[in-house]
């Protein structure tokens, strides 16, 4: 005996009618031939989560659940017969807090944060290849005939901070403004507001800066203590912790050259300190380690490199060294810095 299973899937359209959602804004209007509409629909806030550091921190509206993004559209139907959607022009435009002809993000210390807002079109859409930023002048679009749903006419906006700038104007905070993505349509004149939150978490970071490649010299007979400064900033906070790790070491900081090695040690501490005093070894792969006359300095680069507060230092005892086959014995080190 033979069973044969057939099965049909429907697929559904995501109609337009929809504007009695919640993620939907509308306006519309008629005469006694057409219904005149203009929609934004799924425009989500763009929550930037907590910045690390990065050159450049970024967040972009988010889509459905379903993977649709935001849609920006405007059209008329008849009002009796076949709809025939005809796309109309329409007209966008951002508004919110600005200062010195930039948005900015706000705090609760009403300090600011400038940020940029571009409105993109996405792949394959009407507007694809499309990006404005709205700062200054509204932007026009003109209909596409062939993109009838709003699935063919989704957006993104992306919101970006410079690096330069939260270290410039900012403070461990969270900065929140709400802005309104304005669409206008004339002949007739409908507009649709729909307003958004952009937020941003800093908190206490820290950087390393300044580490330089360190050729070791050696004389026989004697151990081996070569050192070099580097710098640690810190943003809203001074305290730091440092841990180290390395390409051939196990737990153990490894010179090596094949299959031979030289065990080396690496300390850290504080830069032009007296005596050794507040140096702390790190365990390869180890834990943090830190000491209370530690500062993170308050200049991204320790002026220039002028004022380096932290020193390393690399000591390989002489007995390590002898016996070894010659060549080229190296090791990459990778020191992680955190607030301490």
């Amino acid at each position: 005996m033979k069973l044969t299973y057939e099965s049909v899937i429907k697929l559904r359209e995501h109609p337009d009618n929809d504007c009695n959602k919640s993620d939907a804004d509308c306006a519309s209007s008629n005469d006694g031939a057409y219904n005149y509409w203009i929609k934004i629909k799924r425009l989500y806030p763009i929550e930037m989560g907590q910045w690390g550091g990065e050159e450049i921190a970024s967040g972009a509206t988010e889509a459905a659940t379903d993977g649709r993004l935001f849609c920006l559209i405007a059209y008329r139907e008849n009002r009796s017969g076949p709809k025939n959607r005809q796309l109309n022009d329409f007209q966008v435009r951002f508004d919110g807090p600005r200062r010195n002809g930039q948005y900015v993000l706000e705090s609760s210390s009403s300090a600011a944060l400038p940020v940029t807002l571009t409105l993109m079109g996405a792949d394959g859409d009407a507007q694809s290849g499309f990006s404005d930023d709205l700062i200054n002048t509204p932007f026009n679009f003109t209909a596409s005939q062939q993109h009838q749903q709003c699935r063919n006419n989704e957006y993104i906006l992306r919101a970006k901070i410079k690096r330069s700038d939260i270290l410039n104007n900012a403070f461990t905070n969270r900065y929140e403004s709400r802005f309104t993505l304005i669409t206008e349509r004339s002949s007739p004149q409908l507009t649709v507001e729909v307003e958004f939150t952009v937020s941003i978490e800093l908190v206490p970071m820290v950087q390393i800066s300044g580490l330089e490649d360190m050729t070791i010299n050696h004389t026989a007979g004697s151990d081996v203590d070569q050192g070099q400064t580097f710098c640690v900033y810190g943003f809203g906070t001074t305290s730091l912790k440092i841990r180290g790790e390395s390409t051939y070491g196990s737990g153990q900081f490894l010179l090596s050259n094949g299959s031979d090695n030289i065990e080396y040690g690496l300390a850290v501490g504080k830069a032009g300190g007296s005596g050794q005093s507040n140096m702390k070894a790190l365990a390869e792969g180890g834990s943090y380690v830190t000491h209370n006359s530690w500062t993170a300095a308050d200049s991204t680069s320790c002026g220039n490199g002028t004022s380096e507060n932290m020193q390393l230092n690399i000591t390989i005892q002489d007995i390590e060294i002898n016996g070894k086959p010659a060549g080229v014995y190296q090791d990459t080190a990778y020191l992680t810095v955190a607030p301490g």
